[in-house]
């Protein structure tokens, strides 16, 4: 793929590795997924929802956010950055 689009691979430069574990669940009309990262020295988790609409997903997030206890993050960083931003610390 990079040689079709031109791109020497000598010229990329390597920031960070992300090594994701991900479980997939199928509930009902929704499927949730989880996802451990691992990047520099922290391990993070992320909890995804896919659905039949917008408002199921977010009852369902927060049902199982009460049921396990945690806060749901609105100010979403991408895995991406976070392994980037850890490699700087």
């Amino acid at each position: 793929e990079l040689k079709k689009l031109n791109v020497n691979i000598s010229d990329i430069l390597e920031v960070g590795k992300i090594k994701t574990n991900r479980i997939e669940i199928k509930m009902n009309e929704s499927l949730i997924v989880l996802d451990q990262n691992e990047f520099s020295n922290t391990i993070d988790y992320n909890i995804e929802i896919e659905s039949t609409s917008r408002e199921k997903a977010k009852l369902l997030l927060q049902e199982i956010a009460n049921k396990y206890k945690f806060e749901i993050t609105k100010n979403y960083i991408s895995k991406s950055r976070r392994a980037i931003y850890s490699c700087n610390q």
